[in-house]
């Protein structure tokens, strides 16, 4: 494993926007320090290859994933209950980048991992859009994943960085919270990054 200087787990809901901000968060600084590590990428690669499915399209947005995401979801609990951090030493085997961005951590097990191996450098970042919002963006409630999502990242003991995310504004980009507590990232992300 490295040794990193900033690591940000990134959780939110669905369609959040989780993807769109850690994407912005790796522009601004750049591919060379900041690395985007996800925890899907391996769940989902494993699951493909153990039910003999398409890696590929479960990567990607279409109705194939969804046509397996309960059974997928189901798996991985299965496997973060037998080890909790297998998908997480899985992403960072290799990783040279001084800043790791977790963009989909989805178990409180996940950020406790990160919390655990690297307490000095991880700060969780918690995205959040309005249902309407992500509605607007393809979301559709499912009951049958509700247990499975409903397990609330902002429970975690230490109080995630709170970024809230619509679409309303700025076509399409609205973004509001706080600054990193990385005095060295603060120049790179204040074009994006206002003060709650």
């Amino acid at each position: 494993m490295g040794s990193p200087k900033l690591v940000l787990v990134v959780s939110g809901k669905r369609k959040s926007g989780k993807d769109f901000v850690t994407n912005l968060i790796q522009a601004r600084l750049g591919t060379e320090t900041c690395a985007i590590l996800r925890l899907s990428g391996p769940l989902k690669q494993q699951y493909a290859k153990e039910h003999g499915l398409d890696f590929q399209l479960l990567l990607g947005t279409s109705e194939y994933k969804e046509k397996y995401r309960t059974d997928m979801i189901r798996w991985g609990e299965e496997k973060r209950n037998t080890d909790p951090g297998f998908f997480c030493r899985i992403i960072v085997q290799n990783v040279v980048e001084p800043v790791w961005v977790i963009s989909d951590a989805r178990r409180k097990s996940d950020v406790e991992w990160f919390q655990t191996y690297y307490p000095e450098v991880t700060q969780t970042v918690r995205i959040t859009a309005s249902e309407e919002i992500r509605k607007q963006r393809g979301w559709v409630f499912t009951p049958a994943l509700k247990y499975c999502v409903s397990v609330r990242m902002c429970s975690i003991s230490r109080k995630p960085h709170d970024i809230r995310k619509n679409a309303e504004e700025h076509h399409g980009t609205v973004i509001q919270g706080r600054y990193l507590r990385k005095v060295w990232m603060m120049e790179s992300l204040n074009a994006v990054w206002m003060r709650e």
